[in-house]
């Protein structure tokens, strides 16, 4: 097959040059956006940040499962449009980039709850004198104040952030907090960020390696290797994602705990991958870039992921929502709460629209999951969607009002930029079509009825 078919080379392609011109002017655009305004807000610029963070990691994540879950049920549909899964995994080792600025400067501001505990755990154990408890306290004061101090040079009437630093100092260690230190600690917070990314970082070579050795020979082993790799890897996946949105998002406010909160993540993940992976395909499809025999069948294929996997996405936060509601326990309630005060009531009635009302009736519709520009649109509003989800699952934890403006606009168009940035590349270095994978031409001739 693959000495009869000719299929135009992305690299010398005007697609890959304009790809390298957006990406980079959406990425400086954003950056113009976001820098101005971090002195003004520093606390709402970092969770901000980690909002961008967290959207493209769970693009990332979606295509490692994607490809891993490909592998362990043996689904031959989705072979021609491997390569742009594989692509996608791309942005985990770029996620991995964008963290070290949260490690380095953002931790105090996004974690003050309980990034200085384990200190105060330190000298309780050596000293046993609540005099020293009572000095560690008060440096956990002085650490929020002064981080405060920039944001009260250039607007004194910028009182979200002070009101914030201010609730930190008073979440200065509690016997709850004390009682999470073993595992909410800075030190074992940066282990498992090491680890989490070594392990995903390590399958996803693994997986890419073997598909595309499988380029040069027909031998099957490859696609075995894959096969066998994937079982456990899901397992070590579900654990790995769960305690990474723990981290990342949960522990904002540590306070709080939810059994759920890691499927919930990682249901977004499927939703922002799926829709990621429509966009690309339908581009590179249509560019001719993609094998020509493949069918729009595909792309109906991949409108059904993104209505499952949305509607999936629902029951999870909705689950979540009304266990909660029901037990009406104070400890987990107010986590929901602080979602329906200072004008996130509005914004919470928004999400379930844009996220589940419009597109659960529009992706009902075989012809906008056959039409490549009305998938399109629709992929494009379910990023955007997720966009949102991360906005009101981690913004409310600052404990400011809706402000959605221009520095969250900025954050949107440099995460924009980063993934048509990761995505180019990794097209120009791939031949995207794996032409001597056994299963590629079943999964051509493979048709939706």
């Amino acid at each position: 097959m693959s000495s009869t078919i000719q299929l135009k080379d992305y690299s010398k392609s005007a697609t890959h040059k304009s790809a390298k011109l957006i990406g980079g002017v959406l990425m400086a655009v954003g950056a113009m956006c976001v820098i101005p305004i971090m002195g003004e807000s520093i606390v709402r610029f970092w969770h901000g940040y980690l909002i961008m963070y967290m959207f493209l990691l769970s693009i990332g994540l979606g295509a490692l499962f994607f490809i891993a879950l490909d592998y362990l049920v043996g689904a031959k549909w989705s072979v021609p449009i491997r390569r742009v899964t594989e692509i996608l995994t791309g942005m985990v080792p770029a996620a991995a980039i964008l963290a070290i600025p949260i490690l380095v400067g953002g931790m105090d501001h996004l974690y003050s709850h309980w990034v200085h505990a384990s200190d105060y755990v330190h000298e309780v154990k050596v000293d046993g004198h609540t005099k020293t408890s009572h000095d560690v306290v008060k440096d956990a004061h002085a650490k929020t104040e002064h981080t405060s101090k920039d944001s009260h040079a250039k607007s004194e009437h910028k009182s979200d952030d002070s009101s914030h630093k201010k609730e930190a100092a008073h979440h200065a260690p509690d016997k709850i907090i004390m009682g999470k230190t073993p595992y909410l600690n800075k030190n074992f917070f940066v282990l498992r960020y090491f680890i989490f990314f070594g392990i995903w970082i390590a399958a996803i070579m693994f997986f890419r390696k073997n598909s595309l050795a499988q380029d040069h020979d027909d031998d099957q082993k490859y696609t075995m290797y894959n096969t066998t790799l994937s079982a456990p890897f899901i397992f070590i996946f579900g654990l790995t994602l769960s305690m990474a949105a723990i981290d990342w998002i949960m522990s904002l406010e540590p306070h709080w705990f939810s059994t759920m909160f890691g499927l919930y993540y990682f249901s977004g993940c499927l939703v922002a991958a799926s829709s990621c992976i429509a966009i690309y395909t339908i581009r590179l499809k249509e560019g001719g870039f993609l094998h020509p025999d493949m069918k729009k069948d595909t792309y109906y294929s991949i409108g059904l992921m993104m209505f499952a996997f949305n509607v999936f996405w629902t029951y999870i936060s909705f689950s979540q929502f009304i266990l909660i509601w029901y037990a009406n326990l104070p400890e987990e309630t107010f986590w929901y709460a602080a979602r329906a005060d200072k004008g996130w009531m509005c914004f919470s009635l928004f999400l379930l629209v844009f996220h589940f009302v419009i597109p659960f009736f529009a992706l009902l519709s075989r012809d906008i999951k056959t039409r490549p520009s009305r998938l399109m649109f629709m992929a494009k509003w379910l990023l955007l969607a997720q966009i949102f989800d991360m906005y009101w699952a981690i913004m409310p934890a600052a404990r400011l009002d809706v402000n959605f403006g221009l520095l969250d606009l900025g954050f949107i168009a440099f995460a924009a930029g980063v993934v048509i940035t990761v995505f180019d590349r990794g097209a120009a270095t791939t031949q995207l079509v794996p032409l001597n994978d056994p299963r590629l031409k079943v999964g051509l001739e493979f048709r939706a009825h």
